[in-house]
C-alpha cells in the first residue's frame, strides 16, 4: 500500500509543469529590442536606451532573457545595466518570470526594490488625480 502511495505522489508531482516552481535568476536589465538584436546597453548610454525602449527584460549571464510582466517598464528602466536578482515563478513556457522579489546589487550588498507588498504600499500612497 505504501509503495503505491509513493508512486502516486511521484506521478502527480511529475504532472506539474516545471514552470510552476519558484526560481531565482541573476543578471542585468536590458531593453527588449537591444537583446533581440544581440546587443546590450553600453555603459553610459542608459538614459538613451531608457528613452528609446518601452519593454525591458532580465538577461542572465548564460544568455537567457525573461520578461518581467508584473513590473512596469519605467521601474525597470532605472536598473539598466545594473546587477539584479529576481525571485519568482516562470510562466509562458519559460519566457516570463512573475516577480515575487527583486533586488539590486549596490555598494556590496543586495537591496530589495520590488515585492508585492512594496508595490501595494506604493499604489496606496498615490494621490488621486484632480477631476
Amino acid at each position: 500500500m505504501k509503495k503505491w502511495l509513493l508512486v502516486l505522489i511521484i506521478a502527480v508531482g511529475l504532472c506539474f509543469p516545471a514552470s510552476s516552481f519558484a526560481v531565482t535568476k541573476e543578471g542585468t536589465i536590458q531593453g527588449l529590442f537591444s537583446v533581440c538584436e544581440g546587443k546590450t546597453c553600453t555603459p553610459g548610454e542608459e538614459m538613451l536606451v531608457a528613452a528609446m525602449e518601452e519593454i525591458f527584460v532580465l538577461q542572465t549571464n548564460s544568455g537567457e532573457s525573461f520578461l518581467l510582466p508584473n513590473i512596469r517598464g519605467a521601474a525597470l528602466s532605472r536598473f539598466l545595466n545594473k546587477m539584479v536578482r529576481v525571485e519568482g515563478t516562470i510562466k509562458l513556457q519559460g519566457k516570463a518570470l512573475i516577480v515575487d522579489k527583486a533586488e539590486v546589487y549596490e555598494k556590496g550588498k543586495w537591496k530589495t526594490w520590488y515585492s508585492p507588498k512594496i508595490a501595494r504600499d506604493a499604489a496606496a500612497m498615490q494621490i488621486a488625480p484632480l477631476p
